[in-house]
């Protein structure tokens, strides 16, 4: 008899679900619609948070991730922060410090930072991502001083120029030639400074890659 009721119970729960139109897609972590303005929005069923759909990358190992700017993002402040040979100026978050860039990967979601950190993500995958959308301007590789998108000979003589018209050792945050932007960029050996061996290890690094 019990098992009799078991098997019934299971049935209506089953009939229960189809009629109700229940299924796996519906309980996933995030939900889309798409916005006014067309943009496909990302809620996270876990902290109702939306994220707008930038772009799609994927990684050498083939694992695929998708690039989303965080909806509570505000711009008055800028981060400064490497990932890998790439360095990225990410505006503020208005409820943490991650910034706007996130991944959302195997039906989860962390920070373009934390993403990188935790191997969700391989520098060059994010960058070519970010190059799809027009928050581009926001990620350089780290020596392209002159912002051309290669590393170059023009590049460490833009580091010396302004070099010679300072002290060699030049501190990212009294420049008054190179933008402040510009001085992280050309901080090629992320000691905080921009410095004659910044020209030096950019003109090797040239060298031994030709």
């Amino acid at each position: 008899m019990k098992k009799c009721l078991a098997i019934l119970l299971v049935g209506i729960m089953v009939v229960s679900l189809a009629v109700l139109g229940v299924n796996a897609e519906e309980n996933e972590r995030f939900t889309t619609y798409t916005s006014g303005n067309g943009s496909l929005i990302y809620v996270d069923s876990q902290t109702q948070y939306k994220y707008i759909f930038l772009a799609e990358g994927e990684n050498s190992d083939g694992s695929k991730f998708l690039l989303v700017q965080d909806m509570r993002a505000v711009c008055d402040e800028l981060l400064y922060k490497a990932l890998g040979d790439y360095m990225l100026f990410n505006p503020q978050t208005d409820g943490g410090s991650e910034g706007p860039f996130a991944i959302i990967k195997n039906n989860d979601v962390l920070g373009a930072y934390a993403a990188y950190e935790n191997a969700w993500i391989e520098d060059k995958a994010f960058y070519d991502a970010m190059q799809k959308t027009t928050s581009k301007k926001y990620i350089s590789l780290i020596g392209d001083t002159n912002g051309d998108g290669v590393l170059s000979v023009l590049d460490a003589t833009l580091i010396q120029k302004n070099l010679t018209e300072k002290d060699s050792y030049y501190n990212l945050a009294s420049s008054d030639k190179l933008t402040l932007q510009q001085s992280y960029i050309a901080d090629f050996n992320r000691d905080n400074v921009v410095s004659v061996p910044d020209a030096t290890s950019l003109q090797k690094k040239l060298v031994a890659e030709q």
